[in-house]
């Protein structure tokens, strides 16, 4: 059930379109991975949607199916199937209606889906206030119970929502958090949205060439999949980045690659929107011939898509009007404009109302002209696109010159150059924001990088060091082997030597005893001189502590500064240290073989104050002594031992000796 976003069709979202008026640029390049058109303009409606087989099958499943897992999981798959053709009404029903049956059987991972589900379709409906909703708890909820694939997605939801929003630096920190989970659990479908969304990211902020970083990475991961569906998505997309560089002819590189992979698929929707922007790309180089070869192979698909056939009639008037061949133009514009007023497209009527004024003006019709300008630069006024009332303005001075009144054409063109530079300025702005953004998010790149690489290194020296302990418990094995034959040899030898012999060997294992006896004696003796040394070191310690607060409390003319000093470093070098410890457990060791393995065998939950205490009592030492040798209080040895005795259950006639002569 952790899917990715699906788009409907290869283009069904649409990026930033600026349709501008007829005196300035047509671009008109398509986004793949943003969402910016009215959602009504692009979804059919709820009772358009034609009845499915398979959805009728899951939902004949769902009559009879009993509440559990499974039933959330049916739900779930008739909310995607309606989601994929746009019914996006009933996709959040049956979506909401899994998410009460997880609530109510505890399915945390079916309630994730659900809220993820849901704020899915809202984004695809425009609702992004109430889709950050839904994302935002789908991640808590994720986030709970550790489920990174969920998490993944909920923050990828995220990025897009911001991004949509523009707001560049949430995207960029929502995404490259998905990224790092998505590439800890391997989900290449997250990894491929995730790197398709940075790239987007990064090409609204004007970084083309980290844009095409990241869509490039995109594109390895399906290629090695082999997802032809993905891989001319992503062409689109690369197509898109080259397009705003203007660089047309990579552009129409991979826009042509995208289209060969369409065209073996049939789906039509794809097929519109490659032509609509190829189209675009030769009426922005003049190439006039091919733009509306294009543009017209856009109009005569079947099942178009309104949006596809509003801008290719806009763009095809473009081309008309930028070949000085108004009549067509005013056709393909009016074509235009009745399938914007159709769909309520506030947008793009208000361009192309502009669009017919400048063409009006060129064919001297003034009156017509005039009644379309006005209405342009109110409905773009209403809508806030500014783009579009600075092209009007400059439409309005020019056919007021026309008209012979020097005045208005003198105040249009001054509220042109007031746009204009309105727009240039925060243009301006924006644009050292987005720069500032591309470099924070760059340095945070690098620093993750070098973390990246840094436990690279550490992995590296784990694998290395683990072979190495691997080889070395090889060779030790074969030592074993070999010694193991040597040891059979010397047994058959053994076997056929004479009464003398045997005795010699006798004897030999006699002196190895003495010796190992007078080893145990000398590790015992250095054992007990390595306990004194450990008590005067502790008594020196206390004797210099003592002699410190003594020379501290003199009077100023008295302190001897040097001397000080030089206690308070002997008292560091005399303070006891783990490594005093590992000696004496070494020492310890030698004389007491076994003893403290088989202490941790029955006594396993001791504390390692608890073992140091045993191994003094088990050298019989009182107290006090245990006391100097641990740096610690007497109080603090009693209140270990009184502890010490709770957890092994002693009475007050137990002796903790007697269960360590048992060891």
């Amino acid at each position: 059930m952790n899917k990715s976003r699906v788009k409907y069709s290869l283009f069904l979202f649409l990026g930033a379109i600026s349709f501008i008026s007829y005196a300035q640029s047509s671009k008109d390049s398509i986004s793949i991975n943003l969402v910016q058109e009215k959602t009504s303009d692009i979804y059919p409606r709820e009772n358009q949607i034609e009845p499915n087989p398979l959805i009728d099958s899951l939902k004949n499943v769902l009559k009879t199916a009993p509440e559990d897992t499974n039933k959330i999981r049916l739900f779930l798959k008739i909310s995607y199937q309606f989601e994929i053709r746009g019914g996006l009404d009933t996709a959040v029903s049956y979506a909401e209606k899994g998410g009460v049956l997880a609530e109510k059987i505890g399915f945390k991972k079916g309630i994730v889906y659900a809220l993820e589900t849901i704020g899915g379709n809202l984004f695809y409906k425009g609702n992004y206030g109430k889709a950050l909703d839904y994302e935002m708890k789908s991640l808590a909820i994720s986030t709970q119970i550790r489920y990174k694939e969920g998490m993944a997605t909920s923050m990828r939801g995220i990025g897009d929502i911001y991004f949509t929003q523009s707001n560049y630096s949430g995207a960029l920190e929502y995404f490259t958090k998905s990224l790092s989970l998505a590439q800890k659990v391997e989900d290449t479908a997250n990894i491929y949205s995730d790197y398709g969304g940075i790239g987007s990211v990064y090409s609204s902020l004007g970084n083309y060439s980290k844009a095409l970083e990241y869509q490039f990475k995109a594109l390895a991961i399906e290629e090695k999949k082999g997802n032809t569906y993905y891989i001319a998505s992503t062409f689109g997309d690369i197509a898109t980045v080259y397009d705003a560089q203007g660089n047309y002819s990579k552009a129409l590189e991979y826009n042509f690659k995208g289209l060969s992979i369409i065209q073996k698929g049939g789906d039509t929707y794809a097929l519109a929107y490659y032509y609509l922007n190829i189209g675009n790309i030769y009426n922005e180089q003049k190439n006039y011939t091919q733009a509306l070869e294009y543009e017209f192979k856009a109009l005569t698909l079947e099942n178009g898509d309104a949006i596809v056939i509003s801008r290719s009639l806009n763009v095809i008037g473009l081309v008309y009007c930028g070949q000085g061949n108004y009549a067509d133009a005013l056709t393909y514009y009016s074509r235009a404009l009745s399938t914007a007023r159709e769909f309520k497209d506030k947008d793009m009527i208000g361009t192309i109302y502009s669009n017919l004024g400048g063409v009006y003006t060129k064919l001297k019709k003034y009156k017509e002209a005039k009644a379309l300008l006005d209405s342009a630069l109110i409905i773009s006024k209403i809508v806030g696109d500014k783009k579009n009332i600075e092209g009007t303005y400059s439409n309005l001075s020019v056919l007021d010159s026309a008209m012979g009144n020097s005045k208005n054409s003198y105040e249009d063109y001054k509220q042109y150059i007031i746009y204009r530079d309105s727009i240039n300025s925060q243009e301006s702005i924006k644009k050292i924001a987005q720069m500032e953004i591309s470099r924070e998010f760059e340095r945070r790149e690098d620093s993750a990088k070098v973390e990246q690489e840094k436990a690279s290194i550490i992995k590296t020296a784990e694998t290395n060091r683990k072979r190495i302990a691997t080889n070395s418990v090889i060779v030790i094995l074969l030592l074993l082997v070999l010694l193991a034959v040597l040891l059979i040899n010397r047994q058959q030898i053994k076997r056929k030597k004479d009464k003398l012999v045997y005795e010699n060997e006798t004897n030999l294992l006699l002196l190895k005893k003495q010796q190992m006896e007078v080893e145990l004696a000398k590790a015992q003796t250095m054992l007990d001189k390595y306990i004194k040394s450990m008590v005067e070191k502790n008594n020196r310690l206390e004797q210099i502590t003592t002699d410190l607060e003594e020379l501290k409390n003199l009077k100023t003319k008295e302190i001897d500064e040097n001397r000080i000093e030089q206690i308070e470093h002997l008292n560091k070098k005399t303070i006891l240290t783990e490594e005093d410890w590992d000696k004496f457990k070494e020492l310890f060791e030698q004389v007491h073989k076994g003893f403290l393995i088989r202490l941790k065998e029955k006594l396993p939950d001791l504390t390692p104050a608890e073992v140091r205490l045993l191994c003094l009592t088990k050298l019989q030492l009182d107290t006090k002594q245990m006391a100097g040798i641990l740096g610690v209080s007497l109080d603090t040895v009693k209140k270990t031992r009184q502890r010490l005795r709770k957890k092994l259950s002693l009475t007050e006639e137990d002796s903790i000796n007697d269960i360590l002569k048992g060891l």
